[in-house]
């Protein structure tokens, strides 16, 4: 059974038990939240509502904001602050266990950090194209097209160095060849343009690639996870799903869904088979259409987010199966900043990562930039 169902059928049942055991019969008065407050649209920059007083009603209200990237002529690839820098196409984001944010900056060709006080690294490359550096310092070598990155709880990076069809990995500052190139387990793996990235809590790393296939690979060996006809885009995992891998599909499957599989079984979490377009808000994610599905990300309530790339928006489904915009209104282009998460303007945003305090990160990168979404508590 689908896992998000699953989870929403148990949340009924235990409903359903307190509700006929209650001595007086009276209607349950709703929870407070625990943990972080997810974002959720209600199509005016507000949330649905979580908390009902006689004389007050509390609801969650998402703002948006720019935290990397900089458009402005006196913009540059080095800098002290991210806000500072100039970035080109960030493609894949990932959050560390400090939360960090990594950015594959794609058409510069390297990768950022940016720590929690918004200061700004270089992990590796060097602002131009190539393949160098292998067992160098990262810094000095060269990629090409890095299109995702991942974190493990080690500190140590991994990069989809795109267009020289490789993994690589920095430890310690330097970084080497992890796989791809007839490099790894018996010198037999083959990459061809590796595009998604994702790192359970294990450590285990899972890579799609344009070959249709989607590699587990842990510190002794590499199994295929997936090897379907229909093209794996991007990927996500998490330990509120134990053993799923969560996927995009893209042309020229024409699928337009995502998926979540584990070894024994395979469902479809959201999306039209064949029909791109936008459509479904507030309703089933089964019934509603993406358009250009690409980055995942999972909260800790088991939430899934979506960047709806073509559809300039970011979407979530939730544990019951329902679809919503939580950021983005569905015009290309840039504005919004400060504003109600659901009223900005993104352009082709491509992936999304979410920190330890429920805050989402969007890869808004047809505006080159990074944008944060945050969410607060309002009572009227």
């Amino acid at each position: 059974m689908n896992p998000f169902y699953l989870k929403s059928f148990f949340i009924v049942f235990l409903f359903l038990i307190s509700f006929i055991s209650s001595p007086s019969l009276q209607a349950a008065k709703p929870m407070e939240e625990d943990g972080p407050v997810s974002p959720t649209s209600s199509g005016k920059g507000h949330s649905v509502e979580v908390e009902a007083k006689e004389k007050e009603i509390t609801f969650t209200e998402c703002t948006i904001r720019t935290i990397a990237g900089n458009t402005a002529r006196y913009a540059t690839l080095e800098a002290e602050f991210a806000t500072q820098i100039r970035l080109n196409k960030p493609f894949g984001i990932a959050i560390d266990n400090q939360d960090n944010l990594f950015i594959a900056d794609s058409k510069n060709h390297m990768i950022r950090k940016v720590d929690v006080n918004n200061r700004v690294f270089t992990v590796a490359g060097t602002g131009r194209p190539g393949f160098t550096g292998d067992g160098n310092w990262a810094s000095l070598a060269r990629l090409n097209n890095p299109l995702a990155v991942a974190v493990n709880s080690q500190g140590d990076v991994f990069i989809a160095d795109t267009d020289n069809n490789r993994v690589r990995k920095v430890s310690g500052g330097r970084i080497n060849t992890t796989l791809g190139n007839r490099i790894g387990y018996g010198n037999q793996t083959y990459l061809s343009g590796p595009w998604g990235l994702a790192l359970d809590d294990q450590d285990n790393l899972f890579i799609s690639h344009m070959y249709t296939q989607i590699y587990k690979v842990s510190p002794t060996n590499i199994t295929t996870f997936l090897n379907d006809h229909a093209i794996a885009r991007n990927l996500t995992v998490s330990s509120v799903y134990p053993g799923y891998v969560f996927y995009t599909q893209m042309p020229p499957s024409g699928e337009e869904i995502i998926k979540g599989m584990s070894t024994a079984m395979r469902d479809i979490v959201a999306g039209v088979h064949n029909s791109p377009g936008f459509s479904g808000d507030g309703g089933p994610a089964l019934q509603a259409q993406l358009d250009g599905a690409s980055g995942l990300a999972i909260d800790d309530q088991g939430n899934l987010y979506v960047a709806d790339t073509n559809n300039h928006r970011i979407r979530r489904v939730d544990t019951f199966g329902v679809i919503s915009t939580v950021a983005g209104n569905g015009v290309k282009g840039f504005s919004g900043d400060n504003g109600p998460s659901t009223q900005a303007q993104l352009d082709s945003p491509q992936d999304v990562a979410i920190d330890s305090q429920g805050n989402l990160y969007v890869a808004d990168t047809g505006n080159n930039k990074i944008r944060k979404v945050t969410c607060r508590l309002v009572s009227k």
